[in-house]
């Protein structure tokens, strides 16, 4: 009996550097190091990436196209500039005033990615679309891979603590301006983040990591791992 073949993905992100750390995830998730994960914002290094490039894309005639190719799509964004003009999601409740915990920082950008796909996508694609809400960059999800500390779990500055780490044990470091795709290949491939392992043992310590979890969970119940 031919063996079932995981589920194709697409992939709107920020930039490659989160294609990487997305399609390892994926490929450890469904342990299939073959996962298929297209990145189609941005395509390419040459093409513009940011939050910007991500909502011009959800918001345009492409995002219903991509599921003709694949069978989900994953939104990838940062909340590190969630209050910019443009993004405008607060981290702050309007009532209370109170800082807004991880999970519902990623329930008001969801919601406001929600409200920039064209009419009718979400009704007829919802169960199609995978959300990957990074809380404050993707970089997060990756301290728990570098630190045994309370840094595990750090949600700002990310990109900065990774960096002091990556100096020590892989003597090279990112820069913000230009993420070099080949550090995060060596980083996901050196703490092998295509083992299944690997992820459970990391997924909690992230509260946003967890959620994307979750969000597979839901999808696909045999494979779960929250």
């Amino acid at each position: 009996m031919e063996a079932q073949r995981s589920p194709r993905f697409a992939l709107i992100a920020e930039g490659p550097s989160d294609h990487v750390v997305l399609t390892h995830f994926l490929a450890a998730y469904f342990q299939d190091p073959d996962i298929v994960a297209n990145p189609l914002q941005p395509p390419s290094s040459d093409i513009p990436g940011g939050w910007t490039e991500v909502l011009r894309y959800c918001s345009s005639p492409r995002l219903e196209q991509a599921f003709v190719d694949n069978d989900f799509v994953v939104i990838q964004i940062d909340t590190d500039v969630c209050e910019e003009v443009g993004f405008a999601v607060p981290r702050r409740g309007p009532s209370s005033g109170a800082e807004l915990t991880p999970d519902e920082l990623a329930d008001r950008v969801t919601e406001f990615l929600i409200s920039r796909l064209p009419p009718g996508v979400h009704a007829r694609f919802a169960d199609r679309m995978i959300f990957a809400v990074c809380v404050d960059s993707i970089e997060c999800w990756l301290l728990p891979l570098y630190y045994n500390d309370g840094r595990r779990s750090k949600l700002t500055h990310c990109l900065g603590s990774l960096n002091q780490q990556l100096s020590i044990q892989e003597k090279f470091s990112i820069d913000q301006a230009n993420k070099q795709t080949n550090y995060y290949e060596k980083i996901m491939r050196s703490k092998k983040c295509g083992k299944r392992k690997t992820l459970e043992s990391i997924a909690a310590e992230n509260p946003s990591l967890a959620r994307f979890i979750r969000a597979l969970d839901r999808h696909f119940p045999a494979a779960r791992i929250l």
